[in-house]
């Protein structure tokens, strides 16, 4: 279990099975240049945990320094836990038995992820706002590369969605 973090500097961090994220792990421009994230098994998983409703991973830079984080082969899950019944175009379950975020997975300020062979699951945003699975304010981005977002839920407010909103001048790839 990880209760929240600073990471700082250039790092790879292996992930081997699931590790619970009770915190926010957090990343600035004062303090980071590349922070890769890559499962070291194939089961590889960060998972938001019971009780943590916030921000999984916020990162934020500054207008000349845009610090990098790359998640390589892990999943990263919200939560939630879909049951009762399927919706034959979601494919899932309707109502939501686990968590109900107030927060993103990534939330990203003037920042780039990227995600590699990468599954981003089961976010469900309980307040429909600014806490889709991925927020981009201030022209981040967040490139996807042969990954699968999926099971995620954003129904209410501005910000409704569930994947991806913007802010700001934010671009999805």
């Amino acid at each position: 279990i990880i209760n929240g973090a600073t990471i700082k500097g250039d790092v790879t961090i292996t992930v081997k099975g699931t590790v619970t994220i009770a915190g926010t792990i957090r990343m600035g421009s004062d303090s980071i240049h590349k922070v890769t994230i890559k499962g070291g098994t194939a089961d590889a998983k960060l998972i938001r945990g019971n009780g943590f409703t916030g921000q999984m991973f916020y990162v934020e830079g500054t207008i000349c320094d845009f610090p990098n984080l790359t998640f390589n082969n892990i999943t990263l899950d919200g939560g939630a836990v879909w049951t009762g019944e399927v919706d034959p175009i979601l494919r899932r379950g309707t109502t939501n038995e686990g968590i109900k975020a107030t927060g993103s997975i990534l939330y990203l300020v003037r920042a780039n992820a990227t995600l590699n062979n990468c599954i981003l699951q089961n976010h469900d945003d309980g307040i429909g706002e600014k806490a889709n699975a991925v927020f981009l304010r201030e022209y981040a981005t967040v490139a996807f590369d042969n990954s699968v977002a999926r099971n995620n839920n954003s129904p209410s407010g501005y910000w409704k969605g569930g994947v991806v909103s913007t802010r700001y001048g934010g671009t999805v790839t």
